[in-house]
């Protein structure tokens, strides 16, 4: 202790107080120089600012004490400055791992985004891993199911085509029907015929009938749709038609019948001319019974007509009704039935295509829809595998890493080896299931009648 009054008290008095003074001096000349540097480092270090009392105190002090050590402080760069006062302020602070979070204060690792999402996502991954086992074989039933029905109808339809296949095989015909598509221009020619005909063998029975001309007019319209509409464009031409028929049979059917049309045209025609004939005879009131007791007595002798003009109506009559035959067997297919057979087989083949192509297309969407459906699982499930593989590699031999006993839970719920097992059978479930549906369509081509050729 220095004693009261004494020389060294006085020398540390007066030293306290020349220190003070220098410093005033100095701080005068720093002016707000040293305000601001210090402001600036304290206040980047999250210390108190240069202004705090205490601090200044402190300051003052310490340049009093160890003035020879300020000046070299004064040396020492801001940023060194910052490092000290943060060291001593954090050195008890723990470090988090860069990018992986920090501690809760019980001191457990918080896992980061990816893997507590994986870890959410393992569920999910079972799910996808038990539909995969089992959806090639539902995708697979779900397709045959279709399949077989479709088989069915298609088979119903097709048995009709192949009886009309066996009927164009006993026709002898494997061709298209040459029946016109439209039949009115052929029926207007037969009506302008008929009125030709009954123009012109009009003027000719207009002579003795109590109507005239338009009596006789009459009487020929009648007469001429007997020759070209009945006679002519349907007997005469569907008896034709049978001669080319297949059979022998109905080849002499066709022929006889054809000549008892002839037959009968020139028999009726024969007796008009003669009707004509009895109309300018004495008794044309009994003109009808008058012709038919010659017809009978000359049936088919074309020289008891006695007068020319009448002959001219046998001849139209015959003429008309060969007419008639001619256009009556272009009205239809030359093969007897052909023309309405061929209609109906190409209604019910169109059917046929219709639904034909209709039933392949149902097949082909299913087929489509469920190897995408199974290509997206089996994407899935790979993309869970690679990032599964990316986890193991961070984490795997990092023990001290926060996120380790998180890796640890995903590697015990994740089945790496059966996700590998299902990858490999889906794989081959899926090329097993594609030969399925080729060989299923292929089979439902040759169902195809467009297969049977014609000619």
């Amino acid at each position: 202790m220095v004693p009261s009054g004494s020389e060294v008290q006085s020398r540390t008095t007066h030293g306290w107080l020349i220190g003070f003074f220098k410093w005033l001096l100095w701080l005068f000349r720093r002016g707000g120089e040293t305000e601001s540097a210090s402001d600036t480092r304290y206040s980047a270090n999250g210390v108190t600012s240069a202004s705090d009392p205490l601090k200044v105190k402190m300051e003052v002090k310490k340049t009093y004490q160890h003035s020879s050590h300020a000046d070299a402080e004064n040396a020492i760069p801001d940023s060194q400055r910052f490092e000290a006062t943060g060291e001593s302020q954090t050195k008890d602070k723990p470090k988090p791992h860069a990018g992986e979070g920090s501690r809760n204060p019980n001191g457990e690792a918080f896992q980061t985004k990816h893997v507590q999402a994986f870890l959410e996502r393992l569920p999910e991954i079972h799910r996808q891993l038990l539909e995969a086992e089992t959806a090639p074989g539902k995708a697979l039933a779900e397709f045959m199911a279709k399949l077989m029905p479709i088989k069915m109808e298609l088979r119903a339809s097709l048995r009709a085509l192949r009886d009309d296949y066996k009927a164009m095989d006993e026709m002898g015909v494997h061709r298209a029907s040459q029946r016109p598509k439209s039949r009115v221009l052929p029926a207007v020619v037969l009506l302008i015929f008929v009125l030709v005909e009954a123009v012109i063998n009009g003027s000719f029975l207009a002579v003795g009938i109590e109507g005239g001309l338009i009596g006789g007019w009459l009487l020929a319209a009648g007469i001429s749709c007997i020759n070209v509409v009945l006679l002519g464009g349907m007997l005469g031409a569907r008896s034709l038609r049978w001669l080319n028929h297949r059979r022998l049979g109905p080849k002499v059917l066709g022929g006889l019948f054809f000549c008892c049309v002839i037959i009968l045209a020139y028999s009726s025609n024969l007796w008009v001319a003669h009707y004509r004939d009895a109309l300018l005879g004495p008794d044309p009131d009994n003109a009808s019974a008058a012709a038919r007791s010659v017809w009978l007595a000359h049936p088919v002798n074309p020289l008891s007509v006695n007068n020319v003009e009448s002959l001219w109506l046998l001849v139209l009559g015959l003429v008309f009704t060969t007419i008639g035959i001619i256009d009556g067997y272009h009205l239809d297919d030359p093969y007897p039935g052909y023309g309405r057979f061929y209609i109906d087989h190409t209604r019910r083949q169109a059917d046929y295509q219709l639904l034909f192509q209709k039933s392949f297309d149902e097949l082909r969407d299913v087929a489509q829809k469920q190897d995408s459906h199974l290509a997206d699982l089996a994407d899935e499930i790979n993309k869970r595998l690679n990032d599964f593989l990316l986890l193991k590699a961070r984490y795997a031999s990092k023990s001290e890493d926060p996120d380790f006993d998180a890796w640890k839970r995903i590697e015990e719920g994740f089945p790496e080896v059966r996700v590998n097992g299902v990858l490999i059978d889906l794989r081959d479930k899926r090329g097993k299931m594609l030969d399925e549906y080729t060989s299923a369509m292929r089979d439902l081509e040759t169902l195809d009648p467009t297969t049977h050729g014609e000619s």
